[in-house]
């Protein structure tokens, strides 16, 4: 019936809307947690800009209009990962010798996302202790 059929697509938009506001609502949060860590690893200007989605593009975006050549986020060196930092770590060296065992090329991004899965894995094992 209509009846039936309006109460289901309510329903729907309902559901829809909670998980807009729960998606919408973690992205604060990992908003927040991440201004945080830049700021509480040196970097200045963060209170400038914004984290988050708009157009469908998720990203970083200045609050005010910048200056031609300006500073938008000056970010600490030693949160800085290049791919010779992990290629030359233990890590990076037992992953290469991996690979070449098994006629592998390991690329940089490839070898990025298992240096920083194995990085998260050994913070939360240290919270767990």
């Amino acid at each position: 019936s209509a009846a039936h059929r309006n109460h289901v697509l309510n329903s729907l938009s309902g559901r829809e809307n909670f998980h807009k506001a729960m998606s919408s609502s973690a992205l604060v949060s990992e908003e927040l947690e991440f201004r945080n860590w830049l700021k509480d690893n040196g970097c200045d200007g963060v209170d400038n800009v914004v984290f988050g989605e708009k157009d469908g593009i998720r990203g970083t975006f200045a609050k005010e209009a910048i200056p031609k050549d300006g500073t938008v986020v000056r970010i600490s060196s030693k949160l800085m990962v290049p791919s010779s930092r992990v290629r030359e770590s233990a890590f990076g060296k037992k992953l290469d010798e991996i690979g070449r065992k098994i006629g592998f090329g390991i690329s940089n991004h490839t070898m990025l996302c298992a240096w920083l899965m194995v990085k998260k894995s050994e913070m939360e094992s240290a919270c767990d202790t």
